[in-house]
Order: structure tokens, then sequence, then C-alpha cells
């Protein structure tokens, strides 16, 4: 399976898309795209989806993967581009950004280096939460806040029974070791934030 996330911004904000694929355990990314609103020229919701839907038939995808907002005007389009939709629930934001973090980590992710995709990584900041839950916190610059991010955790999360085996990490372990580490911010913030990526 091929699919092609995307993290939709609409008019003001930053729109963004990752495609990827699973080979064995590792996962592929070999597209990432990212486009910006201009001064006093928004963004048109469909002409963006467009454009990211044709780089996913240009890969051969056959899934398109996004939260449910913006699902359903975006339903037509992504039907009549033959292609299935996969919901990204808002109640996995936390496991799905722990389980990119193992895929780095784990050196199981292979794709082009991307500047901005990189810086965003970098920017990307969780606080702990009651119950154990998860707040993610992306950088922001420009209309942008870590929409690449989302769109490559997206499609990494889409992908995860096909890059999980017996062996692997559980996410519960991956919480615990990551509650564990060192990637505390600098600042003595309450709540904590730790460095994600």
């Amino acid at each position: 399976m091929r699919v092609l996330a995307i993290d939709l911004g609409f008019r003001r904000n930053a729109s963004a898309c990752a495609i990827a694929y699973a080979d064995g355990l590792t996962l592929h990314v070999p597209y990432v795209d990212e486009v910006l609103p201009g001064v006093g020229d928004p963004l048109v919701p469909s002409e963006v989806l467009g454009t990211f839907l044709a780089a996913g038939e240009a890969h051969g995808c056959t899934h398109v993967a996004g939260d449910t907002f913006g699902r359903d005007w975006a339903l037509e389009y992504v039907r009549d581009a033959g292609m299935a939709w996969v919901d990204l629930s808002p109640s996995d934001v936390g496991p799905s950004y722990l389980f990119a973090r193992l895929l780095l980590r784990e050196r199981r992710v292979r794709m082009a280096r991307h500047d901005e995709l990189m810086r965003q990584l970098a920017e990307t900041r969780v606080r702990a939460l009651a119950g154990g839950r998860l707040s993610v916190e992306h950088g922001s610059r420009e209309g942008r806040h870590g929409d690449m991010v989302s769109a490559f955790v997206g499609a990494a999360w889409a992908l995860r029974d096909f890059l999980r085996s017996r062996s692997d990490t559980t996410l519960s372990e991956a919480t615990e070791r990551f509650s564990a580490s060192d990637d505390w911010d600098d600042d003595d913030s309450e709540p904590a934030r730790y460095r994600l990526f």
C-alpha cells in the first residue's frame, strides 16, 4: 500500500503532504511537499488537494490519509482519483507521534533530505498531560505550523500495521522510554516540554 498523507491548512495556513510506503519494516518517504499562502493570496483548497492527489497518482498511491477536519469535502476528489480514504483520528495524535519517533530512532525511515521538514521535526515538542496523554506543539513561522511533520507522521501511522513485527517495541514501552529520556527542553517550564525528534 502506498499512502498520500495530507494536512490541509486551507486558506491562511500552509498545507502539506507526504507520500510513503513500507518495504519490510522500513518506511520509505519518497516525496513531501508544502504549499504556503501568499500575502493577500489565500490558498484554494480544491487546487491544493488537486496538486497533492496528482503527486499521489504519479507515485502509485492507493490511499489518502487525513484527519476528519475537511474530510467530507475532500472525499469526492479522493474517490475521483481512484483512491480510498483512511481516517487519522485525533485520539491517535500522541501514539502516532511516538510511533514516528520510534521509527526515526531505530533508523527505519528512508527519505531524501528536505530542509524544511528537518527544521519542523527539530521544532516539534510534546507535553505530558494527565492520563498519559501527550500534547504536540509545533513551531509557528510564516503560516507554517508543523504541517510537513503532521503529514509525515500521518503517513507513518497509516502504514503502522505494515511496519510492526513481533520484536518491535510496543508503544507503551516507547512511551516509558521517552518519559525516562534526556530529551528535555532547556527551559524550566511546567509542565515539562520534550524535544520529540
